[in-house]
């Protein structure tokens, strides 16, 4: 077994610091006041507009709340645009007694002809429970940071079986560390989802229906693409959604082919299927061809797509081989998909996930693979695949293969690509050269010309020097906490910390690095303070302080938990918490706080 260790040194000082940060904790996320709204009515006492000019003018976490008599839904025709948000506020359309996730009740028309829906200025908001339909402009545009939609409606009736369309768009994202999850954002003219600018990093769009009925079982696809990411929108992760029956692309990145800051971009476990034009879009263009060393740039820098060559399905298993031509010494996670129908062009996209293989290209940007998969596919169906590289860069689609029946998927022969309107050509796996001898083992940053390094193995974590191109680092250690790829314990200028393999080649004998252990790893056995926290939304409980860790459990609204501790990382506020037999972490934005914080130990 590989020894943990506990690495001291840049644990030191961190709490020290941490608790001069979070001296502003109370205060930054004191409970403001409370508004219900009564009435269906376009203003005055007890309306939603006068509930938002109430918020605006209150300092703190506000929220508003719903109550209105009689048979839902209860429809807000407006009459004029409502006032911009610009105060942090919870409102809860699901607090409206009998609205669920699933049920929303609220909604608000904007068919009087009004621009937008609901523009958030504020920050640290959360909008649950609504159904925003029929507005001129866009359902809701994010103009700041680290708010959440959940549990909504975007161009849909009430019912989420019909299109009331926003008519230029569903959701607008200019901002940074925003998440819309368990919502449906269909039926818009436009695009469901536009992430526009480069403040618009590390969003997130999760568990979402993007172009079905909210049952997912029929076309409701809103007129432009699904998503469409752009002008520098970046370090997204697009995961657990269904895509299906835009107008134009499941996922596009990119303006054009030469929008080369639009990158990072994570598009992992979708379905993605039946859209008008393909899949994922990289360049707005249609298929982007692979190129040899994978050296053009673009969205998402041009990643080149796998190569499948054959697939043999057998009982509850299939084979699936084939090539990856890319960069040179990098490691790529490929993801396989079956489909009931290829595209046109001959690339697929993505209708049922299948499973993913870690592959690493040898030093001419060369690998081939077989991978077995634990899914259960019927002959005659369409197997695709994507590739994703060490920095978040998802490629397109690739063409598509038909999936032949078999007795064993473990050896897998040469087999034929889908053409449509061609001869059908073969395609035989190549004979790579042995591996060359390792050595100890080392790590450079590749692709970016500074990289992070930080006080632990998580995005979050408090940033500390950084690593340059050009120069080998030593590898001391490793850590899987935090999403597919590892974190690596390196010395930078006597600096030791973590970074990300995201943006490392690690060579040598990777085999010998040691997992190691972070403070976070002692203080899962802490006591209660006496100090809770009380969810204003739903809200995922992370292994450890960051957004791209393990999901070990979900909190429903209005649940309260004690507070083992709290942390800083990267300027995020975290609470240790323990719910029910579950020890984790949550983001201390979307919580009300009960007690005295500064009697919960700083991590």
């Amino acid at each position: 077994m590989k020894p943990k260790i506990q690495p001291l040194i840049v644990w030191f000082l961190l709490p020290f610091t941490l608790m001069l940060v979070f001296s502003v904790l109370p205060q930054r996320f004191a409970r403001g006041a409370t508004f219900t709204v009564t009435t269906t009515a376009d203003s005055g006492a007890g309306s939603l507009r006068e509930a938002i000019v109430n918020a605006n003018a209150t300092l703190g976490l506000d929220t508003i709340t719903f109550n209105i008599a009689g048979s839902a839904p209860f429809t807000i025709n407006l009459i004029t645009v409502l006032d911009t948000i610009t105060e942090s506020v919870d409102i809860d359309g699901l607090s409206q007694p009998g609205a669920a996730c699933a049920t929303p009740r609220i909604v608000i028309n904007g068919a009087a002809g009004l621009a937008n829906g609901l523009v958030v200025q504020g920050g640290n908001s959360v909008i649950s429970g609504l159904v925003i339909q029929g507005f001129n402009g866009i359902g809701i545009v994010l103009q700041s940071g680290t708010n959440i939609v959940e549990c909504s409606f975007i161009g849909t009736d009430a019912s989420g079986s019909a299109s009331v369309p926003n008519r230029s768009g569903g959701i607008r994202i200019e901002g940074g560390a925003n998440d819309i999850d368990r919502s449906v954002i269909s039926g818009n003219i436009g695009a469901g989802i536009l992430i526009d600018g480069v403040a618009a990093v590390d969003n997130a769009i999760t568990n979402s229906i993007i172009g079905t009925n909210a049952a997912g079982s029929a076309a409701l696809g809103n007129s432009g693409s699904g998503i469409f990411l752009s002008n520098g929108a970046s370090t997204t992760l697009i995961t657990g959604n269904r895509i299906a029956f835009n107008g134009q692309d499941g996922v596009t990145l990119g303006i054009n082919s030469t929008d080369n800051i639009t990158n990072n971009n994570l598009i992992s476990n979708n379905r993605i299927y039946s859209n008008t034009f393909i899949g994922i879009d990289l360049g707005n263009n249609d298929v982007t061809q692979n190129d040899a060393g994978d050296f053009d740039i673009g969205p998402n820098d041009a990643q080149n797509f796998p190569v499948l060559t054959a697939a043999i399905t057998s009982g509850s298993s299939i084979g699936i081989a084939g090539t990856l031509g890319s960069a040179a010494n990098t490691p790529y996670v490929l993801e396989f998909f079956s489909n009931t129908v290829c595209d046109g062009l001959a690339f697929g996209e993505g209708e049922n996930y299948l499973g993913f293989v870690t592959v690493t290209t040898n030093s001419s940007g060369n690998a081939s693979f077989t991978a077995i998969l634990n899914a259960a596919v019927p002959a005659g169906a369409f197997i695709t695949a994507t590739a994703s590289s060490n920095s978040d860069d998802t490629s397109e689609f690739s063409a598509c293969v038909v999936a032949t029946g078999g007795t064993t998927p473990g050896t897998i022969p040469t087999a034929t690509l889908v053409v449509v309107g061609g001869p059908t050509p073969t395609i035989s796996i190549p004979t790579l050269p042995p591996p060359t001898p390792l050595g100890p083992p080392t790590a450079s940053v590749n692709v970016v010309r500074g990289l992070s390094v930080r006080s632990g193995p998580y995005l979050a974590a408090t940033y500390l020097t950084a690593a340059r191109p050009g120069t080998t680092y030593n590898v001391q250690g490793q850590s899987f906490d935090e999403g597919i790829f590892p974190w690596y314990l390196i010395t930078v200028n006597g600096i030791t910390g973590w970074a990300s393999g995201r943006y490392l080649i690690v060579g040598g004998n990777t085999a010998i690095i040691p997992n190691l252990t972070t403070i976070f790893d002692q203080i899962d056995g802490a006591p209660e303070t006496g100090v809770t926290a009380t969810s204003r939304s739903i809200i995922d409980i992370r292994r450890r302080p960051s957004g791209r860790t393990t999901i070990v459990a979900t909190m429903q609204r209005g649940t309260t938990v004690p507070i083992l501790g709290r942390t800083v990382q990267g300027g995020t506020f975290w609470l240790h918490v323990r719910f029910g037999s579950v020890v984790g972490w949550i983001p201390a934005a979307p919580v009300t706080i009960s007690g005295n914080i500064e009697l919960v130990p700083v991590r």
